[in-house]
Order: C-alpha cells, then sequence, then structure tokens
C-alpha cells in the first residue's frame, strides 16, 4: 500500500531530517485519519514493526559506538583517570540516530491511539 512508510524509511535517500520530518508527519496523518475512521489495519500493525525496526537499529548504532569507543588509562599528579575516545561521528547516521530518537515518541502515541481505539471499536486486524 502507497501510504504505508517504508519499514527502512529513515535510511532511504534523501538522508535530511527536515525531509525525514515530512514523510513521518504525513504518515501519522494517515494513521490518524484511517483510525478515527475505525480503520486499524494494515496502520495499527505496521506502525508497530516500524517502530521494532527502529529500536533495533538505535540499538546496533549505540551498540558499534560503544564497541570502537578506545578507553585509555592516564596517570596524572591529581590521580588516574580514564578517557574515552570515539571515533568521529559519520553525518548520516548522526541523522539517522537524530530522526529515530524524533520518531520514536510519536509514534508510540500513534500505536496507543490504535490500540485504544481498537480495543473500543474491534475489528479484525492482518
Amino acid at each position: 500500500m502507497e501510504d504505508l512508510l517504508e519499514v527502512d524509511w529513515y535510511f532511504q535517500s534523501p538522508i535530511d531530517f527536515e525531509h525525514k520530518q515530512y514523510k513521518l508527519f504525513s504518515y501519522l496523518q494517515k494513521c490518524d485519519s484511517a483510525f478515527y475512521e475505525r480503520i486499524f489495519s494494515p496502520y495499527l500493525l505496521h506502525t508497530e514493526k516500524i517502530v521494532a525496526e527502529m529500536e533495533t537499529t538505535l540499538q546496533n548504532i549505540k551498540n558499534f559506538e560503544r564497541g570502537v569507543t578506545k578507553k585509555s588509562l592516564f596517570f596524572s599528579l591529581e590521580g588516574v583517570y580514564i578517557k574515552e575516545e570515539g571515533i568521529p561521528k559519520i553525518d548520516e547516521i548522526q541523522i539517522v540516530e537524530e530522526v529515530i530518537e524524533f520518531s520514536l515518541p510519536l509514534l508510540f502515541q500513534r500505536i496507543e491511539l490504535g490500540s485504544k481505539l481498537s480495543k473500543k471499536y474491534p475489528r479484525i486486524l492482518y
């Protein structure tokens, strides 16, 4: 269905925060319209899938950053301290992180709304 976001929409070109906001807001508006018309499928399940993928991606990015962070032990007259040096940030990855962190709360709100409405007005989800 062309109204749905691709599951990896936040990685697709162009990697631009404002463009991704526009795509997200457009999708959320479609979700809201469908939910208020008591149409929960495929929006609710698809939004849950997008959230799961985004959470996994964000966790993978953070694990990678932690894995390549260099920790060094330094001694000085003031004491001993650990200095952490990470890799330089890649602009596109940083934008993807920002998009995910911005998007997740809004997507969670739609999942909560869709879940509440689907319980109030039960329909078959497929």
